[in-house]
Formats: structure tokens, sequence, C-alpha cells
């Protein structure tokens, strides 16, 4: 059985909902109110993949990682929600 921190948790959420890393980094803080890393976001996501890897259950995607994510109970897919921009993003965008 996996088992997965709450932080490696938090961050496939994130990613399963269409993020990249440094979006995700800047909604995981640290305690002190900072972002994490982009880096540190890419770690969790690294040890989800090796802790599924190491029990003969290789994750060789994210979509596949979703997956066993569901199948484990992990993660239940009606909490990944779509990625939704935030507003200054859309707005610059209407820019472009």
């Amino acid at each position: 059985m996996v088992q997965l921190s709450n932080r490696e948790r938090e961050a496939l959420k994130y990613l399963f909902q269409g993020m990249d890393y440094a979006s995700i980094a800047r909604r995981l803080k640290k305690p002190n109110g900072e972002p994490i890393s982009a880096t540190t976001a890419k770690q969790y996501i690294e040890r989800a993949h090796a802790k599924f890897e190491a029990t003969g259950r290789p994750c060789r995607s994210h979509f596949t990682l979703l997956a066993r994510c569901i199948e484990a109970g992990l993660i239940r897919a009606e909490d990944i929600d779509d990625y939704q921009p935030s507003a200054a993003a859309s707005s610059v965008r209407g820019y472009l």
C-alpha cells in the first residue's frame, strides 16, 4: 500500500488540475507563509512516482499516476477541479 504525505497529495491534486510546478509552488506555503520553490513542488511529485515504483506499480506518466492514486483511494476523482487561473493572469491574457 502506497502512503503519501499530505504535501505530496496536495501537490498531486494541483498537478492533476493542470498546473505546472511553478503554479503548484505558489499555492503550497512554508510554515512562514512564503511559497515553496518549483523544485520542491517537483520533488513532491517525483516522490509519489517513486513510492508507486517501489511497490511494483510504476507510473510512466502523470496520467498513470492519477489512475494509481484514484485506485489506491489517495485522491478522489471528484476532488480534481479544472485549473482556474487567477483573475490577474486572465486579464493579461485578454490583451495578448
